[in-house]
Protein backbone atom coordinates (compact mmCIF):
# COMPACT_ATOMS: atom_id res chain seq x y z
CA UNK A 1 0.00 0.00 0.00
CA UNK A 2 2.91 2.25 0.86
CA UNK A 3 4.40 1.82 -2.35
CA UNK A 4 1.09 2.82 -4.42
CA UNK A 5 0.59 6.55 -2.39
CA UNK A 6 -1.91 4.95 -0.51
CA UNK A 7 -2.25 5.73 3.53
CA UNK A 8 -3.82 2.71 5.47
CA UNK A 9 -3.82 1.41 8.51
CA UNK A 10 -4.12 -2.42 9.45
CA UNK A 11 -6.04 -3.48 12.07
CA UNK A 12 -6.41 -7.27 13.23
CA UNK A 13 -7.84 -9.32 15.93
CA UNK A 14 -8.67 -13.05 16.75
CA UNK A 15 -12.50 -13.80 15.87
CA UNK A 16 -13.99 -14.33 18.90
CA UNK A 17 -15.34 -18.21 20.21
CA UNK A 18 -18.41 -18.41 19.83
CA UNK A 19 -18.66 -17.48 15.98
CA UNK A 20 -16.19 -20.16 15.21
CA UNK A 21 -18.54 -22.83 17.33
CA UNK A 22 -21.73 -21.15 15.14
CA UNK A 23 -19.75 -21.52 11.55
CA UNK A 24 -18.20 -25.07 12.69
CA UNK A 25 -22.34 -25.99 13.51
CA UNK A 26 -23.25 -24.29 10.62
CA UNK A 27 -20.81 -25.61 7.83
CA UNK A 28 -20.69 -29.16 9.86
CA UNK A 29 -16.95 -28.94 10.19
CA UNK A 30 -14.28 -29.57 12.96
CA UNK A 31 -11.97 -26.67 14.06
CA UNK A 32 -9.14 -27.97 12.08
CA UNK A 33 -11.38 -27.34 9.12
CA UNK A 34 -11.95 -23.52 10.52
CA UNK A 35 -8.99 -21.86 8.12
CA UNK A 36 -10.06 -17.89 9.31
CA UNK A 37 -9.73 -18.08 12.76
CA UNK A 38 -8.26 -13.86 12.48
CA UNK A 39 -10.16 -10.87 11.14
CA UNK A 40 -8.45 -7.91 9.29
CA UNK A 41 -9.38 -4.71 8.82
CA UNK A 42 -7.37 -2.81 6.03
CA UNK A 43 -8.72 1.24 6.89
CA UNK A 44 -7.81 4.09 4.05
CA UNK A 45 -8.73 7.58 3.73
CA UNK A 46 -11.76 7.42 0.68
CA UNK A 47 -13.29 4.69 -0.99
CA UNK A 48 -11.35 5.46 -4.28
CA UNK A 49 -8.25 4.12 -2.30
Amino acid sequence: MEKAGIRCEIQGRPKNFYSIHKKMLRDHKSLSEIYDLLAIRVLVDTVKD
